[in-house]
């Protein structure tokens, strides 16, 4: 299943964000932004870039780098910043993978074409392991 929505990126400090065109994509696992809009947000490039098979432009794809980044879905800033890999050439502006709907209860309305959160405001669930666990 597949949404486009408009979000907005913003750094950890706040400094920059802009507002982004997100393929929301139940067939990708990670989260991912163009080049563009790594460079406009000032991403943490590696010492060499690492050939993934991804959606872009000749079926392979370079990640450059990646960055932490504090999303705003349907309005709603959430709670926890995610990590973003930065690819070259990548289809879209972001691609909003299963491992962010999951983490954040993110649904998609496909007859609406909305990326929906289940709860306002969004929570972060964590589970404890009993005493014995190491």
């Amino acid at each position: 299943m597949q949404v486009r929505e408009k979000i907005i990126l913003s750094t950890l400090e706040g400094r920059k964000s802009g507002e982004v065109s997100a393929l929301f994509d139940t067939g990708t696992k990670f989260t991912y932004i163009s080049d563009g809009v790594g460079k406009g947000l000032g991403f943490t490039p590696y010492k060499a870039p690492r050939e993934v098979q991804l959606a872009v432009k000749g079926g392979r794809g370079r990640v450059l780098g990646e960055m932490s980044l504090i999303f705003e879905v349907d309005g709603c800033e959430m709670p926890l910043p995610m990590q973003a890999y930065v690819v070259e050439d990548l289809t879209e502006e972001a691609i909003i993978g299963t491992n962010f709907m999951e983490g954040f209860e993110i649904e998609l309305d496909l007859k609406e074409g909305k990326a929906r959160l289940k709860r306002y405001p969004p929570e972060v669930r964590l589970k404890f392991l009993g005493e014995n666990h190491i």
